[in-house]
C-alpha cells in the first residue's frame, strides 16, 4: 500500500492534479486488476479443466462474480459484499492478498497441482515462485486459501500413492506441496506467537468460549444469506445428489475436495478468529476464503449441467440475468446499493477528506505553527467521521508525499449535518 501511495503522488497527482482523486483511482486500478486476474485465472480453469467452450466458460465466470455481490444481499447482512473492505488497508491487508492466493488456487487446480506447476518453462516458474512467496507471507486469513489446497491435495496424492509406490518415491513426488506446507507452518507459528494473537483470553474466557463466540457470530451472518442465492445453492446440491451415480470418479472426487477445503478453511477461520477478534468472521473479507470454493462448487455443477444437458444450458444466460438483477435491484435497500463505511455517504465522505487535505495544505501556505482542523459531528457521533488519531495520521502522509511540512494539529469538532 505505500508503495501504491508514493506512486499516486508522484505519478498520478501532477496528471489529475487533485491529491485524493489520485490515490481513489491508484487503489481502484491495483483493485481492479488483482479481481481481473481472478475472474481471468476461474474463465481459464472452467474452460481447461472443465471442458466448457470459451462461450460457456466466460458465462459461468460471470455468474460467480454476481455471487460475490449477491451472497449477502439483504437487510440483515446490510448488503454486504465480498469484495468489501473496512478501509484502504484493510483491503491491501485482507482482499487483495485473498485474491492472490485464490488465483494461484485456480491456477494450480487448472495445471493439475503445485508439483505440475513448478514443472514448467522457467519464466512461468519464475513467477509463480515469486507468487507463492508473497502469498505464503500475507495475511493468515488469506493464505489459508492456498495452504488448504496444497494439503488436501498433497494428503489425498499420497493416500492413493500409499501401497503402489515407496515411501521415498512418495516424498520426492509430493516434495513440494510438503515443503510449502512446512513453511506455511512455520509462517502461521511466528505469527500466532505475537501480534493480535495476544488478544486471547483477556477477560479470562479462554479459548474454547472465544471459538464459541466465533461459531455463534458466522452463525448470524449465515442467517443473512440472500433467499435466492440459498435456493440456487440447494438446487446445485440436489442436482449432484440426483446424478450422483452417473458422475465419473473425477467429477466425485473435485466435488468431494472441495467440500471438504472449504470446510477445512472455515474451521480454521473460525479457530484463528477466536484467537485474535472473534467477531473477525464476519467480515466480508475474512469470509472470502470460505466462500470460494461454495463457489466452485456451484461452477461446478453448472459446468456439469451445460455438458450434460443442452436443454438446461440454454436457461444459463437467464439465470445470470435474473441473479445480476437480484445484485443490482433489492426492494429494501434503504436507498443504498451496497455497504456504505458506518453508513456514510461516499460522496459526503469524498468531500470531507478533501476538505481536510485543503486545510492541511492553506494553513501550510499561511505559515502557521499549528493547524486547527475543523470537523463536522454528523449523527449525533463525537468523533465521526475522522478521530484525532486519523487525521494526524493523514498530516503524516501529506508530509511523506510532499504536500506540507510536518506540523502539529489539534481538531475542533462542530454540531453539522452531511450538508456541512
Amino acid at each position: 500500500m505505500p508503495t501504491c501511495g508514493e506512486f499516486a503522488a508522484e505519478v498520478v497527482l501532477p496528471v489529475i492534479g487533485d491529491y485524493i482523486d489520485a490515490l481513489k483511482w491508484t487503489f481502484a486500478l491495483i483493485l481492479s486488476f488483482f479481481i481481473m486476474m481472478y475472474a481471468y485465472m476461474m474463465q481459464r480453469l472452467f474452460s481447461d479443466k472443465y471442458g466448457l467452450t470459451e462461450y460457456w466458460s466466460i458465462w459461468v465466470t460471470v455468474l460467480v462474480l454476481i455471487l460475490h455481490f449477491l451472497i449477502f444481499r439483504s437487510q440483515l447482512a446490510n448488503n454486504d459484499y465480498l469484495f468489501y473492505s473496512t478501509d484502504v488497508t484493510c483491503c491491501f491487508n485482507y482482499t487483495i492478498p485473498f485474491l492472490l492466493n485464490a488465483s494461484i488456487v485456480l491456477y494450480l487446480m487448472r495445471k493439475g497441482g503445485l508439483s505440475v506447476g513448478l514443472h514448467q518453462d522457467r519464466i512461468r516458474v519464475s513467477l509463480l515462485v515469486i507468487a507463492l512467496y508473497f502469498a505464503l507471507f500475507s495475511n493468515l486469513f488469506s493464505s489459508v486459501v492456498l495452504a488448504a489446497y496444497v494439503g488436501v491435495a498433497t494428503f489425498v496424492n499420497i493416500v492413493l500413492a500409499y501401497r503402489k509406490e515407496s515411501l521415498k518415491n512418495i516424498i520426492v513426488n509430493n516434495g513440494c506441496g510438503l515443503f510449502f506446507i512446512g513453511c506455511w507452518t512455520l509462517v502461521h507459528l511466528f505469527e500466532l506467537s505475537g501480534g493480535r494473537a495476544g488478544n486471547i483470553d483477556e477477560e479470562g474466557a479462554g479459548l474454547g468460549a472465544s471459538i464459541d463466540l466465533a461459531i455463534s457470530e458466522l452463525g448470524n451472518k449465515l442467517t443473512s444469506l440472500n433467499h435466492t442465492f440459498s435456493l440456487l445453492l440447494f438446487a446445485c446440491f440436489s442436482f449432484v445428489v440426483f446424478l450422483w451415480r452417473r458422475l465419473s470418479d473425477n467429477d466425485k472426487k473435485d466435488f468431494i475436495v472441495h467440500c471438504g477445503t472449504g470446510s477445512i478453511v472455515f474451521c480454521y477461520l473460525i479457530i484463528l478468529s477466536a484467537n485474535s477478534v472473534p467477531h473477525y468472521i464476519w467480515r466480508p473479507e475474512v469470509l472470502l476464503s470460505g466462500c470460494l470454493y461454495i463457489f466452485l462448487i456451484i461452477a461446478e455443477v453448472l459446468a456439469l449441467a451445460i455438458k450434460e444437458y443442452n436443454r438446461i444450458s440454454s436457461f444459463i444466460p437467464l439465470l445470470i440475468i435474473i441473479l445480476g438483477g437480484e445484485a443490482v435491484y433489492t426492494s429494501d435497500t434503504h436507498g443504498r446499493a451496497y455497504r456504505d463505511r458506518f453508513g456514510l455517504n461516499p460522496i459526503v465522505g469524498e468531500i470531507i477528506t478533501k476538505d481536510l487535505v485543503n486545510q492541511y495544505i492553506t494553513d501550510e501556505f499561511k505559515g502557521n505553527a499549528s493547524i486547527v482542523i475543523e470537523m463536522p459531528k454528523i449523527a449525533g457521533k463525537s468523533k465521526y467521521p475522522a478521530t484525532q488519531n486519523s487525521i494526524e495520521l493523514m498530516g503524516g502522509t501529506l508530509y511523506k508525499h510532499g504536500l506540507i511540512n510536518c506540523i502539529p494539529c489539534s481538531v475542533i469538532y462542530y454540531e453539522g449535518n452531511d450538508q456541512d
